[in-house]
């Protein structure tokens, strides 16, 4: 009997619940323009809908729902853009509505309580990057008219003798400088995020266009001949060489389109903006599936297919705002030269 009364009461608090927060939302729904949702669940939100990997399920659910969905993902509101429109307005009219990066409790944890550039709040370094620019400014002045040029011709001799100074021992030596601001962990956070974002995302997608290569045999062989013919076989390709490989850069655009390395951009509102004509409250994780939107058919000519020419003469020009492999706006990667010559020399030689 005490069981089926503990049942029973479970199932009424579970059901007032689930009425609460109907009105409730209901409720702040009639006051502003809120985008759709989905049917929710108490506490939950809407966390039943998802499953690995992440950028599919939402995919799946914008499908059926819309390009523009609001998420309440346990305590965290979270507007989810499936629309290549929709994300251009994000990452323009609203790029500084979107200026942050989302802070969660577990990436406290792997970043350093989220002292990792990538994932700092903007307006907490805008100030330092600007004194810096200014003082870099100065000092450059402060050399051409009084004509001492020794940190000039120290780094000219250590470039003669082969001696170039490493990331590591230019931290350390501003750390000498600065030890209240490059400090030991601040320096592992720095370090940690040029690991993960110079090594991970690139060789994943490196994967991804070696799997692609071998099932397209055509293709493989036709990026084989443009190398063949631009430099031989006899050795192996520079940086210089790269801007010879038009196809090959296709190759690469094209394996991004499929497999970009971030599938989904995460931002966060830091004031309230509207977006496609909805309200978006501040404090709002916004996600960007790019995913999504290089494979919407609505976009492209057959998405699913691996078909580098579409990126060959001017038909990149037609593609802005369809392609996000890197982000976009104030908050995009600023690694994609380097990520774009990395892929490139590696799938070279």
């Amino acid at each position: 009997m005490e069981t089926v009364v503990t049942c029973f009461t479970c199932f009424a608090l579970f059901l007032s619940l689930h009425l609460i927060n109907k009105l409730v939302f209901t409720k702040k729904k009639g006051k502003v323009k809120l985008p759709p949702s989905p049917p929710s669940l108490p506490f939950l939100g809407h966390l039943h809908y998802l499953y690995k990997p992440l950028h599919h399920s939402l995919a799946r659910l914008s499908a059926r729902y819309g390009p523009v969905l609001l998420l309440q993902l346990g305590t965290r509101r979270t507007l989810v853009v499936s629309s290549a429109c929709l994300a251009e307005e994000c990452f323009t009219t609203n790029d500084h509505a979107f200026s942050n990066r989302p802070h969660l409790p577990s990436a406290s944890i792997n970043t350093y309580n989220h002292t990792m550039l990538p994932i700092k709040k903007l307006q907490s370094y805008r100030d330092a990057f600007m004194q810096a620019i200014v003082e870099e400014h100065r000092i450059r002045k402060a050399r051409a008219v009084e004509g001492r040029k020794e940190a000039d011709e120290e780094e000219e001799e250590s470039n003669n003798r082969g001696r170039h100074k490493t990331m590591i021992e230019a931290l350390l030596s501003l750390q000498k400088e600065q030890p209240g601001l490059y400090t030991d962990r601040y320096i592992k956070s720095l370090l940690l995020g040029l690991l993960t974002g110079g090594t991970d995302t690139t060789s994943n997608v490196i994967e991804w266009a070696i799997s692609l290569l071998l099932n397209n045999p055509e293709i493989f062989e036709r990026a084989r001949e443009e190398i063949v013919e631009n430099v031989g076989e006899a050795r192996l390709v520079e940086e210089s060489d790269l801007g010879n490989f038009p196809y090959l850069h296709c190759i690469i655009q094209e394996t991004l389109r499929m497999y970009p390395a971030g599938p989904l951009i995460p931002r966060e509102s830091i004031k309230e903006c509207k977006v496609g004509g909805y309200i978006i409250p501040p404090r709002t994780i916004l996600l960007t599936n790019a995913y999504a939107i290089q494979r919407n058919p609505k976009l492209w000519v057959e998405p699913m297919k691996f078909i580098p020419e579409r990126f060959l003469n001017d038909a990149k020009l037609q593609m802005e705002g369809k392609m996000l492999p890197f982000g976009k706006g104030r908050r995009s990667c600023p690694g994609e030269g380097l990520a774009m010559k990395e892929m490139a020399l590696v799938r070279i030689n």
